[in-house]
């Protein structure tokens, strides 16, 4: 809408090299945000105008990249991934870290669990501290399947 006029927002933007706060340095490669950004009053009324007018007009929101750490169950994990909320994601590697560190009750989703299920859980988690050790002690690939395949899905990932 040719509107760049009636922007309200402000960027302050240090220069990495000289300090200097402006929004362009010729003569220095990077610039940093610092975390007085600013959304002005007109800029974030136009935002939500368009928001609400529909996914025609809000092509603004297409820019805006979000990052989160969620660490959740593989059950959810499953759910998740059918609503391609985000389409790109970025996990640790079960098949290379799996083994990294001993499994604990901690690493697992089981506070709605009732007492006979959880005692359950820490039986098989036992086991999976066994295979665990029997894995690193002679790098043998039946042992790490044996992990994986019993991994309940209640673990954290």
């Amino acid at each position: 809408m040719n509107s760049w006029d009636k922007q309200d927002s402000e960027f302050h933007v240090n220069c990495s090299i000289c300090d200097n706060p402006h929004y362009d340095c010729n003569n220095c490669p990077t610039m940093d945000f610092d975390d007085k950004t600013l959304i002005g009053s007109k800029d974030l009324a136009l935002m939500k105008k368009l928001s609400k007018a529909g996914t025609d007009h809000r092509k603004f929101m297409r820019m805006i990249a979000v990052y989160v750490d969620i660490t959740a169950p593989l059950y959810w994990w499953k759910e998740f991934d059918t609503y391609k909320v985000g389409t790109v994601a970025n996990s640790c590697s079960m098949m290379h870290k799996i083994a990294d560190k001993k499994f604990t009750l901690e690493d697992f989703s089981c506070e709605r669990m009732t007492a006979d299920a959880q005692y359950t859980l820490e039986m098989v988690i036992g086991t999976l501290n066994s295979y665990r050790k029997e894995f690193l002690d002679c790098n043998a690939k039946d042992y790490w399947y044996s992990i994986i395949q019993l991994l309940p899905s209640s673990y954290n990932q």
